[in-house]
């Protein structure tokens, strides 16, 4: 055990002031004093520890002080960026415990003035942020082994190749999936009620009221199912192993197939308990990760309107412009043509790599009669996330609500260990939504009666549905309200949605156990 005695003494030689006044000299003592205190309680100091530092942890509890920028491998595989202090703590499982922050010149985000029908948002912060994009610029697609562990990153330009510009293994081998990462960072969403705005603000760097967003990976295509091992998949494969849509054998070799879609027809808790096959911190596509990705996108394009046309081209102050476009949202004869079922074929996007952009899916000859007519629809990817919206519908874990025969009280969950089809402790009552159905104008976080505290998440929670296509959040909200009935949330809408769909598109109709051809999932991995 070491002389804690000494290591205080230690402290108080080496913590001074220092001249970023976001945390003082003196905190950051008393803050390394405390911690040395809770040493002498069972657990052994370290020492400080860099990213290419090896550890195998034992049984003894351990805690090691980190501030050098990289990746940490060995220590639960947390990031330090520039400029941060952390403490890595492991106690039969790692976390990780920010101890300074001094980085809040590194923070952007928007501003919307809630009041004002515009969908479009005003760029807060430094405007080389806005350019740079330095959260956003951390998403990359990757195929990762069922730890979450990342096996390769995927070409930044095309990801049918590895980074290393070798072949990459897209087709599920060994239970591996196609991820899209993002990298843990900070977010706050804050309201100004005398200035009638609200801001959402993020960055790589801790600072004041932010709430931390850990590492986590998002399929990188909407969910199939690896039908050998009954678990959900993330994967570009044309096998039977992954029919998608109702894993129906007989439209095989017909224009109908199924073969290496999405699948579907699943209810929330199937979706949830094939996810969770793979391990205790898998699941299916989540309400908090759902959020985080609607507002770097919404802070990337200053607009709250995802299906704006795309634009690839910066404008002239070198901003993102435009939106990812209307999605697969115009598909008017599906249930003709197959009964609603999937049938964009995962990874259609492989040609954009990592970058944001929109693919044409054009059906054949055989395709074509049978839907009625030539149709062409466009497939978005956002940062390597294909069809974040559109196609089909998106089972989304971590929101419950109750009817009470009037409005449906809204519950959400920041503790996906405990995401259930029933509401339990971990559901916090946010309040409730929107009575009627129709376009979104505005959210729970615009309202003033909610607390800062349950604001700052920024959750899309419609409270008022009399918008339009082209105004405010620019997307349709469906609800039910039969009194005691709990409802799940499907986000994003389907193929034949039109301008009713878009990121902020949510349908909290249907109970969790619901399950129908046009509602699919994705897959999440969170520590």
């Amino acid at each position: 055990m070491a002389n804690y005695q000494l290591l205080k003494a230690d402290i108080d030689e080496k913590v001074y002031e220092n001249a970023q006044q976001k945390i003082t000299g003196a905190n950051l003592n008393s803050v390394l004093n405390k911690m040395v205190d809770s040493l002498g309680k069972g657990y052994q100091f370290g020492g400080l520890v860099f990213p290419a530092d090896s550890f195998v942890a034992g049984d003894e509890k351990m805690v090691f002080v980190a501030s050098s920028a990289g990746r940490y491998p060995s220590f639960g595989n947390y990031s330090i960026v520039d400029g941060e202090v952390a403490l890595f703590i492991w106690e039969g499982a790692w976390k990780k415990q920010v101890v300074s922050y001094y980085k809040n010149d590194q923070v952007y985000g928007v501003r919307h003035f809630y009041n004002n029908s515009s969908p479009d948002l005003v760029r807060i912060g430094d405007s080389s942020l806005h350019r740079d994009l330095p959260v956003q610029s951390t998403m990359r697609r990757c195929v990762v082994n069922t730890t979450g562990d990342v096996l390769y990153y995927l070409g930044e330009n095309d990801s049918t190749k590895k980074a290393d510009g070798s072949g990459a293994d897209l087709t599920g081998t060994n239970t591996t999936n196609v991820m899209v990462e993002v990298a843990e960072h900070y977010r706050k969403c804050s309201l100004n009620a005398a200035g009638g705005y609200m801001d959402v603000e993020v960055s790589l760097f801790p600072f004041e009221g932010a709430i931390f967003v850990p590492r986590y990976l998002v399929s990188a295509f909407e969910a199939t199912v690896d039908r050998e091992n009954d678990v959900l998949a993330s994967v570009v494969n044309k096998t039977a192993r992954y029919r998608g849509g109702n894993n129906n054998a007989d439209w095989d070799g017909t224009y109908k197939s199924l073969l290496g879609v999405p699948a579907s027809s699943l209810s929330l808790t199937a979706f949830r308990d094939k996810a969770r096959k793979l391990g205790a911190d898998w699941g299916c596509y989540d309400w908090n990760v759902h959020t985080d990705i609607f507002w770097l996108y919404a802070i990337e394009y200053a607009t709250l309107n995802s299906q704006k046309a795309f634009n690839p081209d910066l404008d002239a102050a070198g901003f993102r412009q435009g939106g990812l476009g209307a999605g697969v949202s115009n598909f008017n004869n599906w249930n003709a043509y197959n009964g609603t079922y999937p049938f964009i074929p995962c990874g259609h996007t492989l040609s954009l790599g990592n970058k944001t952009g929109v693919v044409a899916f054009t059906l054949n000859a055989e395709q074509a009669v049978a839907y009625g007519s030539e149709h062409t629809e466009y497939v978005p990817s956002y940062r390597g996330i294909e069809n974040p919206f559109g196609h089909i519908w998106k089972w989304t874990d971590g929101f419950l609500a109750r009817g009470t025969g009037e409005y449906q009280e809204v519950y959400i969950s920041r503790d996906r260990k405990q995401y259930s089809s029933t509401l339990n402790d971990s559901y916090i009552d946010m309040g409730h939504d929107a009575a009627a159905n129709g376009y979104v104008k505005s959210i729970l976080a615009t309202t003033q009666s909610l607390s800062q505290t349950l604001r700052v998440y920024g959750d899309l929670i419609p409270t008022d549905d009399t918008g339009s296509a082209t105004t405010y959040y620019t997307d349709y909200h469906y609800t039910a309200h039969v009194e005691g009935t709990i409802y799940g949330a499907l986000l994003g809408g389907d193929a034949a949605l039109g301008t009713l769909g878009g990121l902020a598109c949510l349908d909290s109709y249907y109970s969790p156990a619901f399950a129908y051809a046009f509602i699919g999932s994705r897959l999440v991995w969170q520590k």
